[in-house]
């Protein structure tokens, strides 16, 4: 079970840590966190090879250690001189309380910025100190010249690791009571969860010393250190409170990691979203000034002219209500570009009732007449069929697909080839096919042009909103759009409607 954990306890750290810093690069809290998590990780697994390699304890305890007796004997049978096994200890018993005491420091908001790098930069010298001394030849040294030395060196440096790890814990929650805002107070105490349960496990397990490793065969230097974890004759009691207060620990750090991380997650989607909004809001507002910017202008220039030829002696009224004319025209465009505008904006309410594909595909090629008179469509309908739509905005919808099939011919010079509306049943839909010869669209841009405002045509007519509008009122209707196109070719737009029930066929029919 130790051993499951500290193997989970890096990739976590180490996602989280990716997560914080994509965020924010100059967090150094990210990576105090996943530096303290591979520290601790690292003195675990020495610890557990070391108890795997010891043996003499209750057969219960293999469980909490291990899990399994497999894993058990892979560690006891790994080949590794004392040396390294020491070191490795001592590596992870220093580092962690360090980076734990480091990161602490660096989350707290009552730190400054240079305290924080003071705090880490002092706090480093008895690490740096330790772990030289425990250098195989500097601890043998250290060993020969006196055994009392010896022993005040063991003392000192599992005093200062306990206090490191405990003034941590203590900074974490005076920053708790420091914050008065329940929310801020409520995001620290889960970073204050992680940290307590990194302390917990560590202290359990922090009175392993290298030197117990350096010295494996002597026996009376073991128990005069008194490993509880190595003791046979520990009672069932002491073990169960052992095994849940390490599920305490474990439990704790390792849901507060993943909370924290798909909270930051969260964070970035929320960012990524409010970022994307504000640039669509920004480029749609630049099409909407853009354009009524420059009907503005012609307006003024109509005016002028309406202005100079009223001064004139005898002025030509049949020059003036054209005139006015083209300013009726002007101000029909802008008002019509503002409600467009408006209703993109607003959600549209639907009221549904039975109606035919074949009645409201009249009416979408209608609206198109209306809009290009010289416009050719040829309509092939299998089979009339009932659905459940609101007819005008689903005709309106189907408008705007016809709008850009007939641009796109005009585009590429085809104007003599006409749109193809076919509709068919495919399983339970009703599938309106509409096809033009125009110049299709590559493939990088057939996602972006469901996206609001985007188009690439003149702003003054268009503003991007009818792609988006259609594909929202389709699937209002429990429909879907798609988009079938090949550069140079065309494109084959394809509505797929929920069906009612097929109704009486129909002839095939060209208008």
């Amino acid at each position: 079970m130790l051993l499951l954990y500290a193997a989970l306890l890096v990739p976590l750290a180490f996602i989280l840590m990716l997560i914080r810093l994509i965020q924010d690069r100059r967090d150094r809290g990210a990576v105090f966190t996943f530096v303290t998590a591979l520290s601790l990780s690292e003195f675990l697994y020495f610890v557990l090879m070391f108890i795997a390699k010891h043996r003499g304890f209750d057969a219960r305890m293999e469980i909490i250690f291990f899990l399994t007796r497999g894993i058990d004997a892979q560690l006891r049978y790994h080949i590794i001189l004392l040396n390294q096994l020491g070191f490795g200890i001592a590596l992870g018993r220093c580092l962690f309380p360090y980076f734990l005491l480091c990161w602490t420091v660096e989350i707290v908001a009552w730190l400054s910025r240079r305290r924080t790098r003071m705090i880490c930069l002092g706090a480093s010298v008895l690490p740096v100190l330790t772990l030289i001394g425990y250098s195989r030849p500097v601890f043998e040294w250290i060993t020969a010249l006196s055994p009392v030395l010896q022993k005040f060196f063991v003392q000192f440096s599992f005093a200062w690791c306990v206090a490191y790890t405990l003034l941590a814990v203590a900074i974490s929650l005076s920053d708790v009571f420091r914050t008065s805002i329940r929310l801020l107070r409520y995001r620290h105490l889960q970073w204050v969860a992680i940290i307590l349960g990194f302390a917990g496990i560590y202290l359990l397990y922090c009175r392993q010393d290298p030197a117990q490793a350096y010295m494996f065969y002597q026996d009376t230097y073991m128990h005069s250190l008194g490993l509880w974890y190595l003791s046979p004759v520990m009672r069932f009691p002491t073990q169960l409170a052992v095994l849940i207060l390490l599920l305490l620990c474990t439990a704790t750090s390792t849901v507060y990691m993943i909370r924290v991380g798909l909270w930051h997650i969260r964070a970035r989607q929320e960012d990524r979203t409010i970022r994307q909004q504000f640039n669509m809001a920004r480029h749609g507002g630049n099409i909407f000034v853009h354009g009524i910017k420059n009907q503005l202008l012609s307006c003024q220039a109509v005016c002028r002219k309406m202005e100079a030829e009223a001064r004139q002696a005898q002025p030509d009224l049949e020059k003036l209500r054209a005139e006015v004319r083209r300013l009726q025209d002007g101000i029909d465009g802008m008002t019509e570009h503002v409600n467009q505008l408006y209703r993109s904006f607003r959600e549209p309410k639907l009221l549904l009732a039975a109606t035919d594909s074949r009645t409201v595909i009249d009416e979408a090629v209608q609206l198109l007449i209306k809009r290009y008179p010289q416009a050719l469509v040829e309509q092939t309908a299998e089979r009339n069929y009932e659905l459940m739509a609101d007819k005008a905005y689903l005709s309106e919808a189907l408008c705007n697909l016809l709008l850009n099939g007939w641009e796109a011919v005009i585009a590429a010079g085809r104007q003599d080839q006409p749109l193809r509306v076919c509709c068919y049943r495919s399983q339970h839909y009703a599938v309106i096919e509409i096809a033009d010869r125009g110049n299709g669209i590559p493939k990088a841009r057939q996602r972006q042009i469901f996206e609001p405002f985007y188009t690439e045509k003149n702003t003054n007519q268009n503003w991007g909103m009818g792609l988006y509008l259609s594909r929202r009122i389709i699937r209002q209707h429990f429909g879907q759009l798609e988009i079938a196109s090949q550069v140079g070719e065309g494109t084959v737009q394809y509505v797929l409607l929920p069906l009612m029930n097929a109704a009486r066929p129909g002839k095939e029919e060209t208008v």
